[in-house]
């Protein structure tokens, strides 16, 4: 007969887990989220707070971006996960001056 240790169990989908967004101040913002939540809601909600568009930040996992319809289930997010944000360069224009 084999018992179960309940805490070796994987975590439920309905589980709510705190995940941290850190930009490159090292400023944080803490979200309470389900593991079935998707993250693209949580990227929109922290794009409006900082009032920029959400296509001109790129929020990492495991050196990996993101993507709007990922879950914390799909991407094997822990309670307290740090994830990094990056503030993406929209464009570059240089002018040269050639004598």
């Amino acid at each position: 007969m084999s018992s179960l240790n309940p805490s070796s169990s994987p975590p439920k989908s309905s589980e709510a887990i705190t995940i941290k967004l850190r930009n490159p101040a090292g400023d944080l913002i803490f979200y309470k989220i389900k593991r079935s939540t998707r993250l693209g809601k949580v990227l929109k909600d922290y794009a409006s707070r900082l009032g920029v568009h959400q296509n001109s930040l790129s929020f990492m996992v495991d050196d990996e971006r993101i993507m709007e319809d990922s879950t914390a289930d799909m991407l094997c997010l822990v309670n307290g996960e740090d994830i990094p944000v990056r503030v993406d360069q929209m464009g570059c224009w240089v002018f040269q001056y050639l004598w």
